[in-house]
């Protein structure tokens, strides 16, 4: 059990022991906080939520569907690291956020952009048929220790918008390919595709699932949505860590979490840890 609280259960597996110079990533949709989820609002979620990222101590985390108040709220949790990111309705602080918190004791941020996926990605700006707007944060980092540099992207793709997720595909591996210099380029995010769809085939055609080339796979569920739905089989995979061509992924991990008996978000966080 790789986590335990009193009021926590996950069901999971013993890990093996990698050095302390691999690379932890996690994406995590957290389920904005929505006073209208009875059971599962935010407040009954959010402690466990914030001791497990603090206990996980992941050099990267990539959230999606984190309002303000949720940023605020799990940062209290993780004092070593700071975040990038802005609210996708103003460019500032108003709507959701797709941030990128990272452990700044570890890395140095070299560069920061955030872009909207639309035709107009330099501006606060809603893509095609999408329902909302969507973001993209990403970061350029330097190891404090050995120097390398590692590309990190983050996104949330529309949930309705069939043409916005073709096109927000398209425009990631147009961005990602421009830092063709960077070895190790991560894609993380709820990306609202499941691997069947030919969407997929656009983003893997440049980058690798890491859930496929993982040395070592630990997971509950082939899904990485839930619903709130207590019950599985949840088969439903949306979220990914998408690793660029010879980066070798040491583990990857879908975590059931659960709280009081609930899950602790509609989502489960995937946990994938890179050799350095």
């Amino acid at each position: 059990m790789r986590f335990c609280l009193t009021i926590i259960f996950f069901i999971g597996f013993s890990n093996p022991t990698f050095s302390q110079k691999s690379i932890k990533f996690i994406t995590y949709n957290i389920r904005y906080d929505n006073p209208n989820d009875g059971k599962d609002i935010w407040d009954n979620r959010k402690e466990g939520l914030g001791s497990f990222l603090a206990e996980e101590d992941a050099d990267f985390i990539g959230m999606q569907e984190v309002l303000q108040n949720q940023l605020e709220f799990i940062k209290e949790f993780l004092t070593d690291h700071k975040h990038l990111g802005v609210g996708r309705d103003d460019g500032a602080s108003k709507g959701e956020y797709s941030p990128i918190l990272y452990n700044s004791e570890r890395w140095e941020l070299l560069e920061n952009k955030n872009k909207w996926l639309s035709s107009t990605p330099d501006e606060v700006s809603r893509g095609w048929d999408a329902a909302c707007n969507r973001v993209v944060t990403f970061g350029l980092f330097k190891n404090k220790e050995s120097g390398d540099t590692i590309a990190v992207f983050n996104t949330h793709f529309d949930h309705k918008g069939q043409v916005a997720r073709e096109n927000s595909a398209k425009l990631l591996v147009g961005w990602i390919d421009e830092f063709a210099q960077v070895k190790t380029k991560i894609l993380m995010g709820d990306f609202n595709l499941i691997p069947e769809d030919p969407l997929y085939d656009i983003l893997t055609s440049k980058l690798m699932d890491s859930r496929n080339i993982a040395n070592h796979k630990y997971e509950d569920y082939i899904g990485t949505s839930n619903g709130f739905q207590i019950k599985g089989p949840f088969e439903n995979r949306i979220d990914y860590i998408f690793v660029a061509e010879g980066v070798e992924v040491l583990s990857y991990e879908n975590a059931a979490l659960m709280i009081n008996g609930r899950h602790m978000s509609d989502h489960f966080p995937l946990i994938v840890q890179l050799n350095n």
